[in-house]
């Protein structure tokens, strides 16, 4: 797993409340990712972009379906998930409010 560095903002994954969350160790992290330990913490840590795959090796370790659901605390449903049952004239509905007040400022 390639490990880049990037300045600037980027979006926090949660990757140690994830894997605390599943009662996983660092060392078993590590081994199911095929790195060594001081590798696997270093992704906790720090600020990294991952490519997609990396993504998905992260989430297929932790057991988790979606590697989208990395960017949101355990036990918090993602954005995606919140909206996917939300019907067309309620977006619509939102949409239009939210523009009316990004006008008033």
């Amino acid at each position: 797993m390639d490990t880049r560095t990037r300045k600037g903002i980027q979006p926090r994954v949660y990757l140690r409340e994830h894997r605390k969350a599943r009662n996983i160790r660092a060392i078993q992290m590590a081994e199911r990712l095929g790195i060594e330990e001081k590798s696997y913490y270093r992704l906790e840590r720090e600020f990294l972009t991952l490519s997609a795959r990396e993504m998905i090796e992260l989430a297929e370790a932790l057991g988790l379906d979606d590697p989208r659901a990395l960017w949101s605390p355990p036990g918090r449903p993602s954005i995606d998930a919140l909206m996917h049952d939300v019907d067309d004239e309620t977006l619509s509905a939102v949409a239009e409010f939210a523009l009316r007040i990004g006008r008033r400022r």
